[in-house]
């Protein structure tokens, strides 16, 4: 039995150099910038992980860490344009948190849980014929600010004896609304529905096989159980229900 607790914090100046294609384009949908800047960045943080084991069967680690940045000239592509191109929008404050909890039970459950949140909110905003006032004050478009995934699995080496390895596991993920396109401070989702991705809940089941002593892998997963609507960052539809099985044969484990 032993009981860990540890606390950490930090400071960094980062340095966020242009690619080329955010300087050059790529020939198709992304206009060249050959003005872009370089981005610049303070980051600070500070957090702690607790962990305490019991006895082989059961065991809790907690870890958290919170932080803070300060960005400075934000490299940021406007998806919501026909004509798209890398600029220097301005600066950005970020503050959040992001928290793990993994718990190990009965020696073959395991229960994980992330839970994120991240404001990203314009303090200054430097794009020309664009009204600043508005903006300020405003979150960042295409960044979900509150998520969590938990997930339960359970696993065992020798299924009833005969040396196969089972595994079988429950994945639920949350995000919370968030805007696609820049907003004012009065907009909400319930006035302005087509600036938000709405809440999203994905639950995903899996089951996997491990046979002939680890060689092979079978694994059957469900994806969106619920057949729920689903997006990505750019309010892009994501695909419903699915399912897909995978065969895994190991030739070798260098």
């Amino acid at each position: 039995m032993y009981n860990d607790l540890s606390i950490r914090g930090s400071y960094e100046r980062g340095f966020l150099i242009p690619e080329i294609v955010q300087f050059a384009g790529d020939g198709q949908n992304i206009d060249p910038n050959g003005e872009l800047q370089p981005e610049e960045s303070d980051n600070f943080n500070l957090g702690f992980r607790y962990n305490k084991r019991f006895n082989d069967d059961y065991s809790v680690t907690l870890t958290a860490n919170g932080f803070l940045r300060k960005r400075r000239d934000f490299i940021f592509i406007n998806p919501n344009v026909a004509r798209q191109q890398n600029e220097n929008i301005g600066d950005i404050d970020t503050e959040g948190f992001e928290t793990e909890l993994k718990v190990k039970f009965l020696g073959k459950f395991n229960w994980n849980t992330n839970v994120s949140f991240v404001e990203n909110t314009i303090a200054r905003f430097a794009l020309p014929g664009e009204n600043t006032d508005d903006a300020v004050g405003t979150p960042l478009p295409n960044r979900p600010r509150f998520f969590y995934n938990t997930e339960l699995s359970w696993g065992t080496d020798n299924i009833f004896n005969t040396g196969v390895g089972l595994n079988l596991f429950g994945l639920f993920t949350h995000v919370d609304v968030f805007n696609i396109r820049p907003i004012t401070t009065g907009d909400t989702i319930d006035n302005t529905p087509d600036a938000f991705v709405p809440e999203q809940n994905r639950l995903d089941f899996g089951v996997s096989l491990r046979l002939f002593d680890d060689k092979v892998t079978a694994a059957f997963n469900v994806v969106n159980i619920t057949d729920e609507d689903l997006f990505n960052n750019f309010s892009i539809p994501l695909p419903g229900r699915n399912f897909n099985f995978k065969l895994i044969y190991e030739i070798s484990n260098f």
